[in-house]
């Protein structure tokens, strides 16, 4: 089982840069084989082979779409990209790019927090105060996934759920 964790936005334009800050944290305190971190400014179909490799991707980023503060998190299916390589290159555009690429479709969830300012390079009060909760999140799930992941003569902590994502509910 291997789970790679994508923090994407821009750290220097306010909110956008809490997928980037999330992972940054991540990277430090997820020190644990089979997982990898990688932060970007924004998807892009590189990014593809080092989804192909993983059994769960896990998208971190920012959202308007959520009120302020607020984290969501859902799973991701591929779909094509609507049009060819933009700065709207999307975690279900990635997804669908490595079904075609390597014919694999990875395990994909995207965890969003709710964004008030795209200024500065400070995070808003609202993401600010959200970030433990969402690190607390992606750590949850991810040790749910590795546990479910070990051999069976390994003892696990819970008995595994046939959604690993059900932790997020």
């Amino acid at each position: 089982m291997s789970v790679l964790i994508l923090g994407y936005g821009n750290p220097l334009a306010g909110d956008d840069g809490a997928g980037w800050r999330a992972a940054e944290t991540l990277a430090s305190s997820l020190e644990q084989s089979g997982v990898r971190v990688l932060t970007c400014r924004q998807l892009t179909p590189e990014l593809a082979a080092e989804a192909a490799e993983a059994s769960l991707v896990i998208f971190l980023d920012a959202s308007v779409e959520i009120p302020p503060g607020k984290v969501s998190c859902r799973r991701v299916t591929p779909q094509p990209a609507t049009a060819p390589f933009s700065h709207q290159f999307t975690p279900a555009a990635l997804l669908s790019l490595v079904e075609q690429l390597y014919g694999r479709r990875p395990e994909a969830v995207l965890f969003s927090v709710g964004a008030r300012s795209f200024v500065g390079e400070n995070l808003s009060s609202e993401v600010e105060q959200a970030l433990p909760a969402l690190l607390e999140q992606v750590k949850e799930l991810v040790a749910r996934v590795m546990q479910a992941g070990k051999p069976a003569d390994e003892p696990a902590r819970s008995a595994p759920s046939d959604d690993f994502f059900s932790v997020m509910h």
